[in-house]
């Protein structure tokens, strides 16, 4: 199954966070990191911080179920350092944006990502690697929600 993760770093070392991150997915059994978009610096959102993310998605392909893989992420997190519980900066924040087409709604996950077609540091990568990728419930592709995104912040 075809996935797509985004994700981000505020702490520094931002790169080599997100890179410990992409090695441990790509180090799990039954996934593999198929392309990764190039790293965005963006200013925070949703928060008060002092240092910017770098923000990036990537391409993945899984036979993990997505709640399974939603846990494997958390995991990640965990291993490089983020506590949850702690403040909003962040070592590395993983997010599954998107998993096959699916549609789900879990406690602890909701498929594609709910907020994804406002937030320009997923669209603006996720664009770069699969501008072509239709996102229900949107029924929209990613580039269009890019350009949509676009269209309404310029107003």
């Amino acid at each position: 199954m075809k996935a797509y993760i985004a994700f981000g770093s505020n702490i520094p070392p931002r790169k080599i966070h997100i890179k410990k991150a992409l090695d441990l997915l790509n180090q799990s059994k039954n996934l593999e990191v198929i392309k990764c978009s190039r790293f965005y610096e963006t200013e925070p959102v949703g928060m008060e911080s002092d240092f910017y993310f770098l923000n990036g998605v990537c391409e993945i392909e899984t036979d993990i179920d997505p709640v399974e893989l939603m846990k494997l992420l958390l995991h990640i997190e965990k291993q490089i350092g983020r506590d949850r519980s702690l403040g909003m900066d962040r070592e590395i924040d993983l997010d599954l944006l998107y998993y096959n087409n699916q549609i789900l709604n879990e406690d602890n996950l909701i498929l594609p990502h709910p907020r994804l077609n406002e937030r320009k540091f997923v669209l603006e990568p996720w664009q770069e690697i699969a501008p072509d990728v239709v996102v229900a419930p949107w029924n929209k592709s990613v580039s269009q929600l890019y350009e949509a995104l676009i269209e309404k912040t310029d107003l």
